[in-house]
């Protein structure tokens, strides 16, 4: 009897076992018959992509996929983010390409986000999935929930409002120092007209003691701001768009007891507004009328001025499958000497070059020459 249930054993782990290599085998070859991918998204979970979706390869080099996701995004009118899936066909796949955008509510947790991103991804893929061995274990489901009148509806009319602020305390025997920021924000953007208002508050004191040999040197010191920054631009089309800046400042850092700024200005994008997300290449004229009070006498003998300045800011920025290239050329010179100027330049720079290898470089350059309200004289001890 022993004998029997030996061998019956021996015959049960042998049966289990050519299943199971049976069944290894046909996952191996379904998996060299998958899709290949190539995931271009700096702000994706690609631990949570890999596990939640194993129909596909993925690979670390787009010369290596038959897919290619390019994802971008840009800041929506709501205080969301609006995604660009742009899906690149290769190999067999060359000139099959498709763009997927959606937007998302500032609502939305992360978790929520990858899960939305993911299953638009998946949608995306269906057409390249349809021609692999894959194509059989796909199925369709449409969620025909209607949406009633009242769930579409935006009861703050796309406004949005941000207030927040930020705080610190130091001390200790000789010094103690108080820090205090505020700002708040509001904002309607829409594809017709875009409007913001950038309000900033910042206070600063500081109490330190300097025992000296004869002596003890106590410095106090004071500094408050205040900006707000007010847009106003009106679309005329897919590439031209009109409007205004209003400013106003207090700094007595920068020797401004006042400051207002105000004027007109336009815009020109090359590219159409529709694909911003993928490039721009944006012309910024403005005209202003600057009106300037000031704490102390300036290097030009000046308590106040009344300017009239001009600015043009050149903004360019290009995305695609092998990196991304961002550059801004800013400018601006009083015109009633145009040799008070200033011109600055800045980019960043991300090249794929293979394998999860890629070159990045920053540069920046700044030259100013319009620093009209400097005070006269040598700097105070505080």
């Amino acid at each position: 009897m022993k004998k029997y249930i030996i061998c019956l054993s021996i015959l049960t782990g042998s049966f289990c076992w050519v299943l199971t290599s049976q069944g290894q085998d046909s996952i191996t070859m379904d998996r060299d018959k998958a899709l290949n991918i190539f995931l271009d998204c700096s702000l994706c979970d690609m631990n949570y992509f890999k596990e939640n979706q194993r129909i596909v390869n993925y690979v670390r080099e787009p010369a290596l996929s038959d897919l290619q996701i390019l994802i971008t995004t840009l800041n929506t009118g709501s205080g969301g983010t609006e995604y660009n899936l742009i899906f690149i066909g290769r190999k067999r796949f060359i000139n099959i390409n498709d763009t997927i955008v959606f937007s998302l509510s500032p609502d939305y947790t992360e978790d929520e986000t990858r899960r939305i991103l993911l299953d638009k991804i998946n949608l995306g893929m269906v057409p390249y999935i349809m021609k692999t061995a894959y194509a059989n274990n796909l199925s369709l489901s449409i969620d025909d929930t209607e949406i009633s009148e009242k769930e579409n509806k935006d009861s703050w009319k796309s406004w949005i409002f941000e207030l927040n602020g930020t705080g610190s305390l130091y001390g200790e025997k000789l010094s103690k120092s108080y820090f205090i920021n505020g700002n708040l924000y509001a904002g309607k953007i829409t594809s017709k007209i875009k409007f913001e208002t950038n309000n900033n508050f910042a206070y600063s004191e500081s109490h330190s003691v300097f025992p000296m040999q004869d002596t003890v040197l106590y410095i106090n010191s004071f500094q408050r701001g205040f900006s707000s920054s007010n847009l106003f631009v009106k679309s005329l089309g897919n590439h031209f768009g009109v409007g205004g800046t209003v400013c106003f400042r207090n700094s007595q850092v920068s020797n401004l007891d006042f400051q207002m700024k105000l004027g007109p200005a336009i815009e020109y994008n090359l590219f159409k507004y529709a694909d911003a997300s993928i490039k721009q290449l944006r012309f910024i004229y403005s005209l202003g009328y600057e009106h300037s009070n000031y704490c102390d006498m300036t290097i030009y003998d000046k308590m106040n001025d009344y300017l009239y300045i001009q600015n043009l800011n050149i903004l360019f920025m290009y995305n695609k499958d092998w990196g991304y290239f961002n550059a801004s050329l800013i400018g601006s010179s009083y015109l009633h000497d145009l040799k008070q100027y200033s011109l600055g330049t800045n980019g960043l720079a991300s090249i794929r070059i293979t394998n999860g290898l890629s070159f990045n470089v920053a540069f920046g350059l700044h030259i100013y020459q319009d620093r009209v309200d400097l005070r006269k004289g040598s700097a105070s001890l505080e």
